[in-house]
């Protein structure tokens, strides 16, 4: 996950277009793994796509 947090700190800086999310694609050992990064006002949100998401959680949804 360092490795996608440290390429989109490249590619955006400090702060980022807040609410805008990337997904990275990092492999590991022959195995392939997603990272979703979320721009925050002062902090970066790193997420691992493991699974499809719930749809409670998509943006825009209620819970």
């Amino acid at each position: 996950m360092k490795a996608a947090l440290n390429q989109h700190q490249e590619k955006y800086g400090d702060y980022g277009p807040t609410k805008k999310g990337v997904t990275y694609t990092i492999k590991v050992s022959e195995e392939k793994f997603f990272i979703e990064i979320i721009n925050r006002e002062k902090s970066y949100v790193a997420t691992s796509m493991m699974r499809p998401r719930d749809l409670s959680k998509v943006w825009g949804n209620a819970a």
